[in-house]
């Protein structure tokens, strides 16, 4: 339905990109109108944060704070963890060089490469 790529500058770790990632997904979901998600991530670490009911107290407090805040606007919205395998969709997007250091959103639509990852994703997640 929607994905989007957004710079994001003076990253410190890739544990702190997972994190933006998932305060972008939520940014997305609000601004298309959502009400429900599920939003998924590679990094368990992350997702075990965003899932946990105390306070994180690592540098990444805020960004997790943020979400989780953010996550309580919606009905209904849970954290799930995927394997990198079954996430090939968003690094075919945030690897794709051909957008440079712009941010870029899409709405019924996909990267070709990315719509092929996609197909493939699920082929892997239910097997004839």
């Amino acid at each position: 339905m929607g994905a989007c790529r957004r710079f994001s500058p003076y990253v410190a770790s890739a544990f702190m990109a997972e994190a933006y990632a998932a305060l972008h997904a939520i940014d997305l979901l609000v601004d298309l109108g959502f009400d429900s998600a599920v939003i998924e991530g590679d990094s368990l670490t992350i997702i075990k944060k965003l899932q946990a009911s105390t306070s994180d107290l690592s540098e990444l407090s805020a960004i997790i704070f943020e979400v989780q805040a953010k996550a309580k606007t919606l009905r209904n919205c849970s954290f799930n963890f995927t394997s990198r395998a079954s996430n090939q969709v968003a690094h075919i997007i945030a690897k794709d060089f051909s957008l440079n250091s712009s941010d870029r959103f899409w709405v019924e639509e996909i990267p070709s490469s990315a719509l092929r990852a996609a197909a493939s994703d699920c082929r892997n997640l239910h097997p004839p």
